[in-house]
């Protein structure tokens, strides 16, 4: 059963108060695989950055070695 069946079904047991043969075990929970998330590595950063050039070179070299936030340092530049 599809999970919009099985909630109407429960939805409406629960309002009528009757069963009809139905179980709230009956009811399927579609669940989401974990997310887990990116990391990148030094070797792999180094190769992103050693592909930039210009302002967004700068932006990410001043951002990488200060504590500045995103847009202090494109205030700054």
């Amino acid at each position: 059963m599809n999970p919009q069946a099985s909630f109407m079904c429960a939805f409406v047991s629960l309002k009528t108060g009757t069963r009809n043969g139905f179980r709230l075990d009956d009811i399927y929970l579609p669940t989401r695989p974990p997310r887990h998330p990116t990391i990148l590595t030094k070797w792999d950063v180094a190769v992103v950055v050693s592909e930039m050039k210009g302002t967004q070179e700068l932006v990410t070299k001043l951002l990488d070695g200060t504590d500045m936030r995103l847009m202090e340092c494109v205030n700054a530049v």
